[in-house]
């Protein structure tokens, strides 16, 4: 929710919970909208702007203008909004994982809105869609060893720097530099050094069975969030993965070389946004 003050009025953005989510935590869920609309008027509030998001990795190019359509009827009760944020979600394709996001369709579901819902400014959140496939995560292999039926390829780096994969199973492809010209024929888990069960950037991925210390990964589609949610993480009992891992993004007429040397928020969102935007 964005507030704004303009005039001694008060101007707010509300996130409105989508049709299609299943009890998400984040939204004004749609039952409560009147009460909403009766609070606002009493604390002199203008809602000016409707928000979804109904969550990422969506190739239905008809969701955005289903998004709208729901919008607009809910903006019927506030007659100050102009605004109708249909939130982000477009899908970024990852190999074996579904095909690309049709944007034309996209474009012209959107178009068709417009010309019938002349009052609406539309938005939209594209973020990770423009910026995830200009970003891959190098890491060194460290140690190979088998556990049953399982080999695992361990890499120096793990969860601290791409934490998709942890928290929700989130797939990216993963090569071996080192080693193209050579045959993906084993089935391995590829693990970094984490002090956590979960510190997995990829179960079940074919590498060659020539893989061996020293050799360079590349884990695919990670301009976004990764660079964001970077964090020094504890690899065992007192010890933490500190500094960072360098940052080399390239812009129009040249190189960028960004290093942490320690964690810091501040640093991490500078150079977010310097990768995002190619800027010097």
């Amino acid at each position: 929710m964005v507030w704004r003050l303009r005039d001694q009025d008060i101007e707010v953005g509300v996130d409105v919970r989508p049709a299609r989510a299943e009890n998400p935590f984040f939204g004004v869920p749609r039952s409560d909208l009147d009460e909403l609309a009766t609070l606002a008027t009493r604390c002199g509030a203008r809602i000016v702007g409707l928000h979804s998001h109904a969550g990422s990795g969506i190739f239905d190019p008809a969701h955005w203008r289903e998004t709208a359509d729901q919008l607009a009827e809910l903006a019927e009760r506030f007659p100050d909004v102009t605004i109708l944020d249909l939130g982000g979600g477009l899908g970024v394709p990852e190999a074996g994982h579904g095909g690309e996001l049709d944007l034309d369709a996209v474009t012209a579901g959107l178009t068709r809105f417009r010309e019938s819902h002349p009052r609406f400014a539309i938005w939209l959140e594209p973020g990770r869609h423009l910026v995830a496939r200009s970003g891959v995560l190098l890491a060194t292999v460290t140690q190979i060893k088998e556990k049953g039926d399982v080999r695992y390829v361990g890499v120096d780096t793990g969860m601290n720097s791409l934490i998709r994969p942890a928290l929700y199973g989130a797939h990216h492809e993963i090569v071996n530099l080192t080693r193209l010209a050579a045959v993906a024929d084993l089935s391995v888990s590829v693990v970094g050094p984490i002090c956590e069960s979960g510190d997995v950037l990829g179960a079940e991925r074919m590498l060659p069975a020539a893989t061996r210390e020293g050799d360079v990964l590349l884990i695919a589609t990670t301009g976004a969030p990764s660079l964001a949610a970077n964090s020094s993480m504890r690899v065992s009992r007192g010890l933490f993965l500190n500094p960072l891992s360098p940052t080399l993004a390239t812009y129009i007429t040249g190189l960028i070389v960004s290093r942490h040397r320690g964690f810091s928020r501040a640093s991490c969102v500078a150079s977010s946004f310097i990768v995002r935007a190619g800027l010097p």
